[in-house]
Formats: structure tokens, C-alpha cells, sequence
């Protein structure tokens, strides 16, 4: 195990730690969330703050070989890109970064940003470790804040960025593009799950006058004294008490230059004409509207798509016959209905149904009264299906084309409904990113409705190979954390008259720290 150190530095204007990780044994180190101060009404940027810290480090020898983001930050600018070019260090942030870069790319009209992460040298998601000399930092996905806030676990030190605060001061907004209250409230319970004397890092401490700024807080202290999230705090409780106070909240002060820079990895947008640089603030417009997810139409989640020739696959296939005609069409999606009401959810509780392609499902979950649903299919013709179909009643539904193998859920859901998809991921890693967005998009407590083509049943669907599933072999591939609550084996007709095994998993999301 190496010798860790960690120093932290403070940054007052901010409210920032920023911090020092090092192995001493071997003389390698990391800088957790720098920071670039700014002064916004001179437009001037100072990097003495970071200066101070890569003096720290080459007075002790150190090898600054990583930059870590916790998120892309909305109060502070990073200076990530000027510390990769002093010191050749990597920079590292949550694979979710694509989505605020699409989003804030359409609130600041940029046309020289890829919503793709390119800008950052690693993208990371649930499980990945960083080897920093003899140091493993384990990576943990704690959205809820942002959809790409991560955790870094170095032995018994976590630094949880704007998370949690210290227990007087609560916990961190989720009023952003993919920030999500129930999401944040599963993050905190994961962090509060790790060992009592585990070290909290903080981001972020906002003291009063003449008190020295907190920077560290142990999983005993915040889950005994969190004014927010204290232990026998209620999912419920927490969410409406986040949504009241963020509805409060005023924008950071430097949301604008911040969102600007740190969707670019620390870099100042390109030197225009006259040789200056330039940020851009909205004029007279209002930034919550800018700001939000729920435009009319359907949501593009397709900037990054590891095979496009899957999502011309579906396209064609439900452009060349109408969705009753497809040997999956259900004209009563009655095993669905079974399974989400053994659920026991509420109509509020919010439903997605993966793969749902032109399903009839929300159709009848509509008339049923449920109220927040979401569809996600890789295929944009067969979203405009169920749309087309259902006329008005379509603005009732978010609708989101992705692909799963890369999409990061902007929220967790109450069920996660799959009656299509799962068996058609035929590679591991493949089926290892669908369990990604499941553990990321799925409450605990949650259920996950899953079918898939059983064991003796087709091997291919579409001119597709397929994977079949038991329960033992779908558990294996879920790994822990869910519980199976019943399984049911249907043969479904096809409209052809053809027969077709499937295999129906309802499993409780339970917590776990995987």
C-alpha cells in the first residue's frame, strides 16, 4: 500500500479546495479540481493560485501526472489545460461531461466545441482505477449534482466534490442540465455507506468571518449531522426539501466564464481576429429557460455513438414494414403492465422504458396515469412512430434517441422497463455499459423490469445474434446490488404466428457501493 499524502489548498474567492495527491514513495502526484481565479469584472485570469501548487509539488519532487475533475464545475474556472502544459499531466473527468458540453454548447451557441469529451485526455466511468505510482484511485459515479459527478477513492480518503458540504452546510444543488434530487440522494447514500472514519474531501467550504474553511469531514460525522442528509433522512423528504431550496438559489456568479472554459478541459476559447479571447453572456435572456431539458420534440443523445451502422439497422427495419408487422409487436403489452404494477410505483414516480422503440407500452401507461415517462431507443424512426401515434398526447413523454452502450442518464428512475434491448448486447463491455446506465438510471429501491429471450428460445431477431437469459445468467451479468423478486417465462405469438421464448425478471434495486 503506497504512503499517501494529501495537501489541500484553499481558494477564498471561490470557496475552493483544491488538491495535492501524492505517493511520495515514488514521487507522483495528482491535482484534484484546480483553479484559475478570475476576476469577472476586469476579465482578468490569474494562475498564482495554481502556481502555488505546482511550486509545492517540484519543491517536493513531484511528478504531476494527472489532473482530476470531479465535474465540470459552474463557480470557478479550472485550470486544468495550463497545468497539462506545465507539467505533461493527463486530465481526467466523468464520461458524463459529453452531456453538459451538448447542453451548454446550445445555451452559449458555440460552434467550436465537440460535445464528444475529446478535450480531456480520459474519460471515466463507474469502477475505473488510475494508478498513481503505488496509489490505486478507484472511481466512483455520484451523480445528482451534474450527470458527470464523480468521487475518486484513494485507500481511506474520498474526494467527493460539491456533493456533500460540511454537516452545518448541507448539500450541493441539483437545479442544472442533469442534475437530479433523487439522484443525488443515492449518491449520498453510497458515500454514506463507505467506512465512518472514511475521509470526505470537500470541493467546496463557504465560512464567515474569521473561520478557518473546513476541508475534510469523516462518513460518521456527515451522516450523524448533515442538516440535509443525515441518517433517517427520507428519500422523499430530501427530494422536496432540495427542489424548494434550489428554487431559491441564485446562479453562481461566474456560471458563464466557468461552464465556458471547464466544458473545454481548462482552455480559454480560441484567440480571435484582433488576437483577444473572448466569453459570451446571454444578453437579456433568461438562463433557466436557456438552461432547460424539456423542449418540445425529442432529445438527441447520439453525439457518440460506437456503431452507427446499429442505429441504420433499426431505422430500416421500421421503415420497411408498420410496427404491428415486427415479430416483437404486442398488441396488449400485458407481462410489462404485470410487472411495473408488482412494482407498487406511484403515477409521479418517474418510468423508463429502454429499447422501447414503437412499443405500445407508454401508450397504455398514459391512459393508465402515469405522468413521467421517458422512452429511449437507438432508433429516431421509431420514436417518430409512437409520436405520430399518439398526437398530442406525445409532448406528455420525453423521448430520447441514444444509444445505451454510451448514454449517461440525466436521472434516476423509479423503473427501468427493458423488454427489447439487453439480449441484443452480445459483447461484454458492451453489456458491462448497459449495467453502467442501469446502476447510474435506476433508484434504490427502484425496480428493474427486464425481459429477454430465454434459454431454448430464438437465437437470432432481425438477422441478429442474440444472448439468451435465466435468472443465474443475468444475475451474473448485473453483479450485485438487485434482487430478483419474480421471474415468469411467456410465449409470445408472434403476428405471424411464430413462437417466441422470453424470460421476465422483475429485481428490486437494492444499495450496494460497486
Amino acid at each position: 500500500m503506497a504512503a499517501m499524502n494529501i495537501q489541500g489548498f484553499y481558494e477564498p474567492e471561490s470557496g475552493t479546495w483544491t488538491y495535492l495527491l501524492s505517493d511520495p514513495a515514488e514521487n507522483v502526484a495528482a491535482i484534484i479540481d484546480p483553479v484559475w481565479v478570475y476576476d469577472i469584472v476586469s476579465g482578468q485570469a490569474s494562475t498564482t493560485h495554481t502556481d502555488e501548487i505546482l511550486a509545492v509539488a517540484a519543491g517536493q519532487g513531484l511528478d504531476v501526472q494527472w489532473v482530476l475533475e470531479t465535474h465540470a464545475h459552474a463557480d470557478h474556472l479550472s485550470s486544468a489545460a495550463y497545468i497539462r502544459e506545465q507539467t505533461g499531466a493527463r486530465v481526467a473527468i466523468g464520461r458524463g461531461i459529453r452531456s453538459v458540453q451538448a447542453n451548454f454548447i446550445k445555451v452559449f451557441n458555440l460552434d467550436d466545441v465537440l460535445a464528444d469529451g475529446s478535450q480531456f485526455d480520459r474519460l471515466l466511468a463507474e469502477g475505473d482505477v488510475i494508478e498513481l505510482g503505488g496509489l490505486d484511485i478507484h472511481v466512483m459515479e455520484t451523480p445528482g449534482h451534474t450527470s458527470d459527478s464523480l468521487t475518486y477513492l484513494a485507500e481511506d480518503a474520498a474526494f467527493i466534490g460539491d456533493t456533500l458540504f460540511t454537516p452545518a452546510f448541507g448539500t450541493a444543488r441539483c437545479d442544472f442540465p442533469g442534475g437530479d434530487a433523487a439522484m443525488l440522494f443515492d449518491s449520498i447514500a453510497r458515500l454514506h455507506a463507505l467506512p465512518p472514519d472514511t475521509r470526505l474531501h470537500l470541493c467546496h467550504d463557504y465560512p464567515g468571518a474569521g473561520v478557518a474553511p473546513t476541508s475534510v469531514v469523516t462518513v460518521a460525522e456527515s451522516r450523524a449531522g448533515n442538516i440535509h442528509a443525515k441518517e433517517g433522512t427520507s428519500r422523499a423528504d430530501y427530494i422536496a426539501m432540495r427542489r424548494a431550496r434550489d428554487a431559491q438559489l441564485q446562479l453562481p456568479k461566474l456560471i458563464y466564464p466557468s461552464l465556458q472554459v471547464n466544458i473545454r478541459a481548462g482552455r480559454a476559447p480560441a484567440a480571435e481576429g484582433n488576437g483577444a479571447r473572448y466569453l459570451r453572456v446571454p444578453f437579456n435572456a433568461d438562463l433557466t429557460k436557456l438552461l432547460r431539458e424539456d423542449q418540445p420534440g425529442m432529445r438527441d443523445d447520439m453525439s457518440n455513438v460506437p456503431d452507427p451502422v446499429t442505429a441504420g439497422h433499426w431505422d430500416a427495419a421500421y421503415q420497411e414494414k408498420t410496427f404491428d408487422l415486427h415479430s416483437w409487436y404486442q398488441s396488449e403489452p400485458r407481462q410489462s403492465l404485470a410487472m411495473i404494477g408488482a412494482a407498487a410505483v406511484q403515477p409521479t414516480d418517474p418510468i423508463i422504458d429502454v429499447g422501447g422503440g414503437a412499443s405500445l407500452l407508454v401508450d397504455r401507461l398514459l391512459s393508465q396515469g402515469y405522468r413521467d415517462l421517458t422512452v429511449l431507443d437507438i432508433s429516431r424512426a421509431a420514436l417518430e412512430t409512437s409520436r405520430q401515434r399518439l398526437g398530442e398526447k406525445a409532448a406528455a413523454v420525453d423521448w430520447i434517441c441514444a444509444d445505451i452502450r454510451t448514454w449517461q442518464p440525466p436521472r434516476a428512475f423509479a423503473v427501468w422497463h427493458d423488454r427489447a434491448l439487453f439480449h441484443f448486447l452480445t459483447k461484454p463491455e458492451e453489456r458491462q455499459s448497459y449495467v453502467r446506465a442501469l446502476r447510474a438510471g435506476l433508484q434504490v429501491g427502484g425496480a428493474a423490469v427486464i425481459a429477454a429471450f430465454a434459454v431454448g428460445g430464438p437465437q437470432r431477431c432481425s438477422g441478429l445474434d442474440i444472448v439468451q437469459y435465466d435468472a443465474e445468467r443475468l444475475a451474473a451479468e448485473l453483479g450485485p446490488g438487485f434482487e430478483l423478486e419474480n421471474e415468469v417465462v411467456e410465449d409470445h405469438m408472434t403476428p405471424m404466428g411464430g413462437r417466441q421464448l422470453f424470460s421476465w425478471f422483475l429485481l428490486k434495486r437494492v444499495n450496494d457501493t460497486q
